[in-house]
């Protein structure tokens, strides 16, 4: 042993795959942590949404209320009531419209120019006026989105898709001024003539709507025909543009100054109301309509009670499973035990007889299956030899020894006899017996010194240790003995 063994210090070497494999044999401790942080994170939170829940009582009925108002107070809370869902109604619109959330001045459009031919003027007028009708009209929008199957509602549709007569107010944006609109149709001409703007918050938006919309103004070309004359629609040019649109930006800024406007109104109003009239216009903004069996007499409470988060339980199962592991690593890190068979020979510079696994001695524990998984998941590359196979390899390996030594009696002891299987140790010497060598159960060398004794005596020890149970600084200090007393060390059996 070099200076360090001597001094009872050992550089063991830490392996990933067997951290990884200790993190699956500890996933017990792993789910239990998982699911006690995930139960504290979501109560916690949950606590917290309570102390923040919005409670509002009205102490009087709605009826009360109404009663001992007087006109000028109830079309007061009327008034705010229709400016609160005026308020809202807008605001909602503004979330919803694609055409109130889009860009301005970086608006994707296409633009399509068509002219409507037919034998005389006043028919191809005629017809040029149903296209344009029947564009502006809702069940345009309809056709479009069924047929195209598109996922816009028809009402934020209509809002994308527009007769476009006076283009003054578009301007090409400055990365695309190489290319221009010529949309300028005069004279007589202009009447049978009709130019479609589409626009989209993408290129792609735009070009897909714009296919839809050339299809749907195809298949209306029969009902011109039938309703109106004989007349051909020709789409005589189509060209794609990002534009500034200067109107869209007044009418955004003009919704959002109204809903800003009528935010203040209505905070204007709320703080001149009495207490009774904020009742009646908390009941009639945060009740529902329908009137409930409680609803005409006591107090009305509306409340937003706080609901269980599964965003902070699951993040409360990633930061046990965290936890967990940083834990088992430390555990791992600093054990004072062996952690598998091929320690002893680098350790200590004796060879390992065998290997024994003791499961079948053991309590069995809750789930015990996925163990015995794991087990078999971890070994899956070794050849799995039956508990009886086991013993008579140890036996073998003994055997062979003995005879080249020629040793007749062997003394089997461990520095955890406690944790050592009887049934193993007895089965081991049995074995052995069989084979002319006999075998004498002890107990540690370094506690008990009528072991010593006996190990003084016969002068042949075999160790039988146990992986996460026997400690290095024992095994160093037996070990270190039977090598001062010139005790001969045959090996070690690992369970």
């Amino acid at each position: 042993m070099d200076s360090n063994k001597k001094m009872g210090k050992f550089d063991i070497d830490i392996e990933i795959k067997d951290v990884l494999w200790e993190f699956a044999r500890r996933w017990r401790l792993i789910v239990v942590l998982a699911a006690l942080c995930g139960l504290v994170l979501t109560a916690y939170q949950y606590r917290l949404d309570m102390g923040k829940t919005d409670v509002v009582t009205v102490k009087k009925s709605q009826e009360e209320l109404e009663t001992s108002m007087g006109r000028q107070d109830l079309d007061e809370v009327t008034a705010a009531v229709a400016l609160k869902r005026q308020m809202d109604e807008k605001s909602a619109y503004m979330e919803a419209s694609v055409l109130m959330q889009m860009n301005p001045y970086e608006e994707h459009a296409v633009i399509l120019q068509y002219y409507v031919n037919a034998d005389n003027k006043e028919t191809a007028a005629d017809a040029a006026d149903s296209y344009r009708a029947y564009i502006n009209n809702y069940s345009f929008a309809q056709e479009i989105s069924v047929k195209g199957k598109l996922e816009l509602e028809p009402a934020y549709l209509a809002e994308l898709v527009s007769i476009t007569k006076d283009e003054s107010n578009l301007y090409i944006n400055a990365e695309n001024t190489a290319e221009s609109i010529n949309l300028k149709v005069e004279g007589s001409e202009a009447e049978r003539s009709f130019c479609v703007k589409i626009v989209g918050t993408t290129a792609e938006e735009a070009n897909i709507i714009s296919s839809e919309v050339k299809r749907v103004l195809e298949e209306y070309q029969n009902v011109v025909t039938t309703t109106i004359g004989i007349q051909q629609l020709k789409l005589m040019e189509e060209s794609s543009n990002v534009i500034v649109d200067q109107s869209l930006a007044e009418l955004q800024n003009r919704n959002a100054t109204a809903i800003k406007t009528i935010g203040n109104n209505l905070d204007k109003m709320k703080n001149e109301m009495t207490s009774d009239q904020i009742s009646l216009y908390v009941y009639r903004t945060t009740v529902p309509t329908e009137k409930s069996e409680n609803s005409s007499a006591g107090s009305v409470t509306t409340q937003k009670g706080a609901q269980i988060s599964f965003k902070h339980l699951f993040i409360g199962i990633i930061v046990g499973i965290i936890l967990a592991c940083g834990l088992i690593f430390v555990l791992y890190l600093f054990a004072p035990a062996l952690r598998n068979s091929e320690e002893i020979k680098t350790l200590y510079g004796i060879k390992v007889i065998g290997l024994v696994h003791d499961n079948k001695f053991q309590k069995k524990k809750l789930f015990g299956f996925i163990d015995q998984f794991i087990e078999k998941l971890q070994n899956r590359r070794k050849k799995c030899l039956s508990y009886e196979q086991e013993i008579q390899i140890v036996c073998a390996n003994i055997l062979l020894d003995c005879k080249k030594n020629e040793i007749k009696e062997v003394f089997l002891t461990s520095s955890t006899s406690e944790d050592i299987p009887e049934e193993i140790r007895n089965a081991i010497a049995m074995k052995c017996e069989e084979k002319g060598i006999h075998i004498t159960l002890g107990n540690a060398i370094h506690y008990d010194a009528e072991a010593l004794e006996q190990l003084a005596q016969i002068g042949n020890v075999i160790f039988i240790e146990k992986k996460r149970s026997s400690l290095y600084d024992e095994l160093y200090s037996e070990i270190s003995l039977c090598k001062e007393h010139d005790i001969h060390v045959i090996g070690m059996i690992v369970l």
